[in-house]
């Protein structure tokens, strides 16, 4: 049930992008032309309020699985950039253990600041 919504969000969000301005500037024109032909009777008020109501709640849901999949990505290239992070830090301090130690200029038993 989940996929088959987000499906068809995802569908939803591409009819609108691509026919996006047109949608836009010719609602207002067929709810003017409806209402003149239905004489703005309480019908007609009716009919227009629910097809709003169930319009502005896709729009939600739109927006809402739009910014979800945006946080699901942010949050996997965050994740990414953590681990990246912490192997760094284990090679940093390996590599200043080994200073330390005198393996990195050949020298054994050896600080790497006595030279």
């Amino acid at each position: 049930m989940h996929e088959r919504l987000r499906q068809f969000l995802q569908q939803a969000v591409e009819v609108v992008v691509s026919a996006g301005r047109w949608i836009v500037l010719s609602l207002p024109v067929i709810w003017l032309v409806t209402g003149v032909i239905f004489h703005f009777s309480c019908t007609w008020l009716w009919v227009v309020t629910t097809v709003m109501s169930i319009v502005t709640l896709l729009v939600v849901l739109l927006l809402l699985t739009t910014q979800d999949r945006h946080i699901s990505a942010l949050s996997r290239k965050l994740h990414h950039l953590e681990r990246a992070i912490k192997q760094r830090e284990v090679q940093v301090e390996r590599t200043i253990k080994k200073m330390h130690r005198g393996q990195l200029n050949g020298r054994d038993g050896e600080d790497w600041h006595d030279r």
